[in-house]
């Protein structure tokens, strides 16, 4: 009997430890997503300032 309660109790902590390994895994992919769409976003800005400003900006400084 002692034997089943002690297998019991390693498959309930494997159990946790597994659930617990998934959520930290979810909270950094999270962490990467955010990232990815801020990384994203600041290239989608960069290309929009530079065909914006950058026609203006050669004929500015002459087209150095």
């Amino acid at each position: 009997m002692a034997d089943k309660d002690q297998d019991g109790k390693l498959e309930l902590s494997i159990r946790i430890l597994g659930n617990e390994l998934i959520a930290i895994k979810m909270e950094v992919n999270d962490f990467k997503m955010k990232w990815l769409v801020v990384g994203i976003g600041a290239l989608v800005g960069l290309g929009y300032a530079v065909s914006s400003f950058g026609p203006g900006l050669m004929n500015t400084f002459g087209g150095m």
